[in-house]
């Protein structure tokens, strides 16, 4: 062990009754020659020791002599680089970087990053990059540190209007999960959104709940993410509540998606008929027993990716809604949800067209369609530039939210180029 700065002495060996016998550099003697000292108190706790009855000893059976300060490690070949206080290792070649804090470590051959607080890892070859984490490694010895794991975070963040806004990991501004490259991440997350305040329409409690699931894929440097999130439960006035996933998006493409002027931009094919009803709801009304839809004009290209939302008012049968493109006003040349896939409430997916489309087709399948819807939307995905995640949500006009969400990762990393 070296002699840490300032100091002309360090520990030699742990004898079996747990003492720390230090040694210091013998002067005027053979040259790389030392001599055992007893250490002051300062310069036992100096090295991670504690000082007792006028004796340096270990904290609990450490077999390595492992300098830790206000650090517990049960096990041996545990290290904590620089400094990094109030930890605990319970296990075998375990390391934690510098300046972290509070972290527990079980488990052998884990890897702690710096800056990173209160973390709990746990397993074989974690590798935790996240303050306030729980990481699983399950990982065998000859593979890639971190190559799979499961991560637990908790995004925070508020809204008081209708726009979408970022919610922060641990609900600190701008502080998002970096996915590693060459790295694909099945997420699944679970959002809850409780009114606060504001002066909209609703009362205080008012909650909405949603889980969003997807598969984010590092590759080589450039995300890409695919997502669809599920209501779950809601109470109260939540409309235009809605979580996203956070890709960047171009101008809507819809018009008229908001049914606000009406039955512009709209129409319905063969034997379909449009009305609005409840001010701003679009009510479908289909005698086809297949393709009866209402059409809106959107062009679809091959190779680029579209976010669609959809908003579900009623329909006389929830399982049989049908959303796709075309390439004309009959029919569907593609799907985007068919038979099964959404029901009522609020829907949004990550699509990308096989097929070129000139238009947006809403409707039934298999029956006649009476069908509500009160929004929809198309925008198209900027192909994201950087390696962080979040997830987006939307609020309410004058209404104050608060958002929360715990987002569990399942993680292949690999040293593959993908």
């Amino acid at each position: 062990m070296d002699f840490r700065i300032g100091y002309n002495v360090k520990p030699k060996e742990i004898t079996n009754t747990k003492k720390v016998i230090f040694e210091k550099y013998k002067t005027g003697g053979e040259a790389g020659s030392y001599i055992d000292v007893l250490p002051t108190k300062n310069e036992c706790e100096a090295y991670g020791f504690i000082y007792t009855g006028g004796k340096c000893r270990v904290i609990i059976d450490n077999t390595e002599l492992i300098p830790f300060k206000s650090t517990i490690q049960a096990g041996k070949r545990n290290y904590c680089y620089g400094i990094s206080d109030d930890s605990m290792l319970v296990g075998i070649d375990n390391s934690i970087l510098s300046n972290s804090y509070n972290n527990l470590v079980v488990g052998n051959f884990n890897y702690v990053n710096e800056l990173v607080n209160n973390s709990a890892t746990i397993g074989a070859k974690a590798d935790t990059t996240a303050t306030n984490s729980i990481v699983l490694g399950g990982n065998a010895p000859a593979d890639n540190l971190g190559e799979r794991q499961s991560i637990t975070l908790m995004y925070g963040g508020t809204t008081n209007n209708d726009v979408s806004t970022p919610l922060y990991l641990n609900n600190i501004l701008n502080k998002y999960f970096d996915i590693p490259i060459n790295t694909a991440m099945i997420f699944n997350a679970d959002i809850l959104g409780l009114r606060v305040g504001g002066t909209g329409a609703g009362a205080l409690g008012d909650y909405a709940s949603w889980i969003e699931r997807g598969v984010i894929i590092n590759k080589n440097g450039v995300i890409s993410v695919s997502t669809t999130n599920t209501p779950i439960v809601s109470n109260g006035t939540t409309t235009g509540w809605l979580p996203s996933s956070a890709l960047p998006t171009n101008s809507e493409l819809v018009i008229n998606g908001d049914f606000a002027k009406g039955l512009s931009g709209w129409a319905g094919n063969r034997d379909t008929t449009l009305a609005i009803v409840n001010k701003n709801q679009l009510d479908i009304k289909s005698a086809r027993d297949k393709y009866g839809a209402a059409f809106s004009s959107v062009s679809f290209v091959v190779g680029k990716s579209y976010e669609i939302k959809l908003t579900v008012v009623s329909c006389n049968n929830a399982n049989h809604i049908r959303v796709g493109t075309t390439t004309s006003a009959v029919g569907y040349s593609q799907n985007i949800w068919q038979s099964g896939d959404i029901g009522i409430g609020s829907f949004s997916t990550i699509y990308t067209p096989t097929t070129y489309g000139n238009y947006l087709s809403i409707g039934g399948r298999n029956d006649v369609t009476t069908l509500v819807i009160s929004s929809v939307s198309v925008k198209e995905v900027i192909p994201h530039t950087g390696t962080n995640y979040n997830i987006n949500v939307v609020g309410a006009k004058d209404t104050n939210i608060e958002w929360a969400s715990t987002i569990r990762f399942t993680q292949i990393k690999t040293v593959v180029t993908l």
